[in-house]
């Protein structure tokens, strides 16, 4: 591949790559063209890799926002530590493993280790949607319910949300 160009899209900077593999976008699109353009967004630790069709970074470089969707969760005090473990294993799993399958989202994070004793949550998601639009569609995606109600909602007592546009 060949670097096309760069730009930088609300404190991300994204590297637009021309490659000629052909792949589905995450619209869901079956790229037709000989080239698809592939995204990294840099954002501070990591970088998270995406891929597009020409319509989507069209509309990508035309909106230049993206939603990012926190949860916290607070589980069960009556699930043993050993549960705790596997409950928490199960919903990272779970969740991480929607990227692909759900259109719109980009990546996803779970966090389950490293919990301070300040803290009063136990375990924490920290999605990238590529729109508010995406963030509806992911809420009642059968995939996306398939995972909260099997594996997060029967082992947490509550929950806090915060989806904001970057």
């Amino acid at each position: 591949p060949f670097l096309a160009h760069v730009m930088y899209f609300r404190h991300s900077y994204c590297v637009f790559v021309q490659s000629t593999k052909k792949e589905s976008c995450r619209c869901g699109r079956t790229l037709v063209a000989f080239a698809n353009i592939q995204i990294y967004l840099i954002n501070g630790k990591y970088p998270t890799f995406a891929r597009f069709c020409y319509l989507c970074t069209d509309n990508l470089q035309n909106k230049a926002v993206m939603v990012k969707h926190i949860i916290l969760w607070t589980l069960n005090p009556e699930l043993s530590e050993a549960e705790k473990k596997a409950v928490k294993a199960g919903i990272k799993e779970g969740l991480e493993g929607l990227v692909g399958q759900v259109p719109g989202l980009l990546d996803v994070k779970v966090h389950i280790d490293g919990r301070l004793a300040s803290s009063n949550a136990d375990v924490m998601l920290d999605s990238t949607l590529e729109s508010a639009e995406a963030l509806a569609g992911y809420a009642k995606h059968p995939a996306h319910v398939a995972v909260a109600n099997g594996k997060v909602r029967p082992f947490t007592v509550q929950r806090a949300c915060l989806d904001f546009e970057i």
